[in-house]
């Protein structure tokens, strides 16, 4: 019977490239431990999580491209932590910007499944006002990523 052990080790694959060229990258989730740490090394990402009032020009889950233009030494640590492969920041950083963004969303779908929204609520249940101080985000990670032209997609598949 599947157990807290097989959620720890649950990972996604997602297929990127086209033509010839199409790799499978597998990611996991990053543990709140990781993502401490993360906002430690790098206060803009707790900003993006949880900001206290919106600010015009600051990067946004709303577009994670924003994320990859305006942090992306975060960028390629969440990356690292989320890679299954021994990947160096340094390396992720020379990925290209459109496939960061393909890896980041899985890594966002498998760490917060149902999206940031549902989890900022979980806060607020756990912490009370002071989390739902936080203006709600309107953006839901997916639970599968596709894109039109079927370039990159993701599948979660628990690995025992």
């Amino acid at each position: 019977m599947p157990g807290l052990l097989d959620i720890a080790n649950l990972k996604k694959t997602v297929k990127i490239g086209d033509g010839e060229d199409i790799f499978d990258v597998t990611v996991k989730g990053i543990s709140g431990r990781k993502i401490a740490e993360l906002i430690q090394r790098f206060p803009a990402i707790g900003s993006v999580i949880f900001p206290t009032a919106p600010v015009a020009g600051q990067p946004s889950l709303d577009d994670p491209g924003s994320l990859v233009r305006a942090l992306p030494e975060a960028v390629a640590a969440i990356i690292a932590a989320g890679s299954v492969d021994d990947i160096s920041e340094d390396k992720v950083l020379d990925i290209p910007v459109g496939y960061q963004i393909d890896v980041l969303l899985a890594i966002l779908d498998i760490t917060l499944p149902g999206g940031l929204v549902p989890f900022i609520n979980k806060l607020t249940r756990l912490f009370g006002e002071t989390v739902s101080q936080v203006p709600p985000l309107a953006v839901e990670t997916p639970s599968a990523i596709s894109m039109p032209n079927g370039k990159a997609s993701v599948s979660a598949s628990p690995s025992r």
